[in-house]
Formats: structure tokens, sequence, C-alpha cells
């Protein structure tokens, strides 16, 4: 956690290094330009004022709020997501916590904004963050076939989810997963084929939903 308090550091320091002298690489010249003018205008203000003698409250409400709400941001979406950041296969180099429990599970989800399921956002980029839930019971019987890193908190243990529950889908991509509540014992049971099939036609179906 401590490391991430410097992530606003190494965020200046990469730009400089790899996108602010880089105008041979597509798009990397107005990116560039337009980073340079942001940092102009908000370092500008925070200089003015505090010559004006407001250093104090560009610390406390302004460079100190935003190195913690980085370093947050960083450890909660980033680091634990994708913990421990050894594996490289498709569905398993992210993790999805999965908080079960009528009044747990929307508060988790809402206070995660949905990057518990932070899977999902890897595999589907197309689908809003808050249809992640939705997407994670419609496709997870291949999530388990693939062996992802599905962790389960209920109300009195924690696991790793390994075998296949009852599927109650809410998306109607997932019924070309072949994740309904009828055929999902079905799915997994199919060809390797056939799964990846059913999961090409998902994600097309995810893809033209949210356009």
């Amino acid at each position: 956690m401590w490391r991430c308090l410097t992530i606003v550091f190494w965020y200046h320091a990469y730009f400089w290094r790899n996108i602010a002298f880089k105008p041979h690489i597509p798009g990397m010249r107005p990116l560039a330009i337009h980073i340079i003018v942001a940092h102009l205008i908000y370092y500008g203000i925070a200089i003015g004022l505090s010559v004006m003698d407001y250093w104090r409250e560009v610390l406390m409400l302004w460079i100190f709020p935003h190195i913690l709400a980085s370093a947050l941001i960083n450890y909660f979406f980033a680091y634990l997501t994708h913990k421990p950041h050894v594996a490289k296969e498709r569905y398993r180099d992210t993790n999805v916590f999965w908080f079960r429990g009528r009044i747990s599970e929307p508060l988790v989800n809402w206070l995660y904004l949905f990057q518990n399921f932070h899977l999902i956002h890897h595999l589907f980029p197309r689908v809003p963050f808050y249809l992640y839930g939705d997407a994670f019971r419609s496709v997870k019987p291949v999530l388990e076939q693939e062996n992802a890193r599905i962790f389960e908190f209920g109300h009195t243990r924690i696991t790793t989810i390994i075998s296949t529950s009852t599927i109650r889908p809410r998306l109607d991509a997932g019924r070309d997963a072949g994740a309904s509540r009828n055929d999902g014992d079905q799915f997994r049971r199919s060809s390797p084929a056939t799964k990846l099939n059913s999961v090409g036609a998902m994600r097309r179906r995810c893809a033209t939903s949210t356009r």
C-alpha cells in the first residue's frame, strides 16, 4: 500500500520517459500536448495559490487528497484485482471477488464500483461496469472451466470456486454462452470447440448491446 502512495510521481516519470518525446509513435503527439497543457494549468494554479499564501489549503485540499486518492485507486483497482501478478493466461491474470449475500453483495459491488468483477472488464471491455455482476453469472461455467481465479466470500467462509452452481443470467448474451438455468450443465459437458464458439457469440452480443 505504501508503494501506491508514490504512484503519482511514477506516472509523471513514465510520461516524460515514454510518451512526451515519442512523436514518431502514432497518437503520441496529441496525447502529449493534452497532458502537458493540463499539467501547466493545474500546477500553475497550485503554484499561484501557494505564492498568494494559500499553500496550506493547496496541500490539504489538493495535493494530499490527490496523492491519497490515486494510491487508493491504484491499490484496489489495479493491485488487488491482478494479484499475484504472475499469471499471463487470459482467464487467470485477473481476480474475481464475489461477495454473496442479500445486503453484502450489492453493498460491496457499488462500493467497489463492480471492479471486484475485474476479470469481466478484461474479457468484455464494452460491457458497462454496472453489468459486470450479471455478466459474471452468465459466463461463470466458462470461467470455471478455464480455472479462473474466482474467490467467493460467503457468510461464514471464504472459498475458491471450483464447482458449478445454478446459473441465473440476466444478460441476453448469457443465453448465447450456454449459461442459462436450463443448459448450464450441458454447456460444461460440451466440447472445447463448442465452448469457444459460444464465448465468441457472447462477446459479439455484449459488444452490440453496449453500442
